[in-house]
């Protein structure tokens, strides 16, 4: 298997953070990470859905409580941003939630 494609998303401090972009359905072994739940426009760009964080990437999203949301919104892929301090994971996702305002996030 190739390598995976990144996507730099900013959050509003201006830091840019490079997202592994995985297609919808894929499972991850156990590690802690930023997540964005992603839709891939017709034209190449992705909209983001929503930011999340969490201690383990493998259990996440078997049963997500916005998971109706990203269904209604078209989710097509989830990026990740692994980082295992939790407290660094709480900042990047504020980070972004506050440049990108996410529709899943409100």
């Amino acid at each position: 298997m190739g390598q995976q494609p990144t996507l730099l998303i900013h959050g509003a401090s201006g830091t840019q953070y490079p997202f592994t972009l995985f297609p919808k359905g894929t499972s991850f072994q156990c590690f802690g990470a930023v997540y964005v739940i992603l839709r891939r426009l017709q034209d190449g760009r992705y909209q983001l859905l929503y930011v999340g964080q969490t201690s383990d990437m493998s259990e996440r999203f078997t049963a997500h409580h916005k998971q109706t949301c990203f269904q209604r919104h078209g989710q097509t892929h989830i990026g990740v941003f692994a980082e295992p301090s939790e407290a660094r994971q709480r900042v990047i996702e504020h980070d972004l939630i506050a440049a990108h305002r996410p529709t899943c996030n409100g």
